[in-house]
């Protein structure tokens, strides 16, 4: 995994940022291909697991199946991701965790957020 220093972008609608600095971590395929058979099996071992149980029998394995390939799916197509750090809103000054997860699908695209406070719509951007 290659890991570089970036500059994060919180931008409100209005014009105002906020810049931090981070780490973008890119992830290789082997990485992901792993990470999303990882993913998979624990769901189709937990949708084993849950046959025997009476009522969560009926909806539990297809839930866990689904699930799993959806987050399966996920890992596979985030390239990179953004060690967590946290901004203040440009609005309200609340600080607010940016980055983590699963990863990012494109990491030279704006993502939008809301504010953890003011539930305001915010843009991450990640600046090489």
């Amino acid at each position: 995994m290659r890991e570089r220093q970036v500059t994060v972008v919180l931008a409100s609608g209005d014009g105002n940022e906020v810049r931090g600095e981070g780490v973008l971590t890119e992830i290789p395929y082997q990485t992901r291909l792993l990470r999303a058979a990882g993913i998979f099996v624990v769901a189709m071992v937990a949708s084993v697991a849950l046959i025997p149980i009476p009522i969560i029998h009926l909806m539990g394995p297809p839930l866990l199946l689904i699930g799993g390939g959806i987050a399966a799916g996920r890992q596979l197509r985030a390239v990179a991701r953004l060690t967590p750090i946290r901004l203040a809103c440009p609005k309200c000054q609340a600080v607010n965790r940016i980055g983590g997860g699963f990863g990012m699908i494109h990491p030279d695209r704006p993502l939008d957020v809301s504010c953890d406070s003011c539930r305001r719509g915010l843009v991450v951007r990640v600046e090489r």
